[in-house]
């Protein structure tokens, strides 16, 4: 089994994880507690991205296949994100 993505979503608290495997790609969602342990554990992650992208992140996407990660930010002087 591969990894394939993920995707965390900070204002939904919400985790999407995507493996592939001989029956194919299977999703697996994460909310509630389980995110939570998820996002204490990222919390060095976000911080960095935040340093990173100049202001809070709200999401971000991974795709381990294409070696591709996307931020979502927080900002209003940004339009279009938040």
């Amino acid at each position: 089994m591969d990894f394939r993505s993920f995707k965390l979503h900070r204002p939904d608290r919400h985790v999407r994880a995507v493996v592939v495997g001989a029956r194919g790609e299977q999703g697996r969602d994460l909310e509630g507690e389980a995110y939570a342990r998820v996002d204490a554990v990222a919390e060095p992650m976000w911080a960095a991205f935040g340093r990173h992208a100049g202001a809070p992140v709200r999401a971000v996407a991974v795709d381990a296949f294409a070696r591709h990660a996307t931020l979502s930010v927080d900002d209003p002087a940004r339009p279009g994100c938040g």
